[in-house]
């Protein structure tokens, strides 16, 4: 999902699709790391909801948790496989 709407917003797109792939896959592992890490830190520290704003969600770190650990990840791999396609090695 990450990879597709990049591609298709900017130039990244010369990426061959097995390392679009391998990003993707490498991303989504971060983003279910990220929901557990979070899980597991509200249940070390007893808390049921992490704010009051979305009731009944988890709070609204559920809803981004995911995403604030992968997107980092996504970015990071992008940027390192799209400079050895750019720089000569």
């Amino acid at each position: 999902m990450y990879a597709t709407g990049i591609a298709l917003f900017t130039s990244l797109s010369t990426l061959p699709a097995l390392q679009w792939v391998v990003i993707t896959a490498i991303a989504g592992v971060a983003s279910v790391l990220g929901d557990l890490l979070e899980s597991m830190i509200k249940r070390h520290r007893g808390i049921k909801d992490s704010s009051q704003l979305l009731p009944g969600h988890g709070g609204i770190m559920d809803r981004v948790d995911s995403i604030t650990a992968a997107a980092p990840v996504f970015m990071l791999l992008l940027v390192l496989l799209n400079q050895q396609l750019v720089s000569p090695a």
